[in-house]
């Protein structure tokens, strides 16, 4: 894209892969918009990003403060 930064990111389902997406973008500080058409898929997402967000800091991976801008970045939408 000459020169032209991607500064947010939609992700289309909030399974194993999609959150996945969801987590590695936001932590690398892009906008990430998670869409599903399931809310049980969007809070299950919601919960596991958290918690591996958790993980990477408690192991050292991010700082305190690369996990707050992840979670500021990450939003959760029902589609459909």
């Amino acid at each position: 894209m000459d020169g032209m930064e991607q500064e947010r990111i939609a992700v289309v389902g909030a399974g194993t892969m999609g959150r996945g997406i969801a987590y590695v973008c936001a932590v690398h500080g892009f906008r990430v918009r998670l869409q599903d058409v399931s809310e049980n898929a969007l809070r299950a997402a919601r919960e596991r990003i958290e918690a591996l967000l958790g993980e990477s800091e408690a192991k050292g991976y991010i700082a305190p403060a690369q996990r707050e801008r992840a979670l500021d970045l990450l939003s959760y939408h029902k589609i459909g």
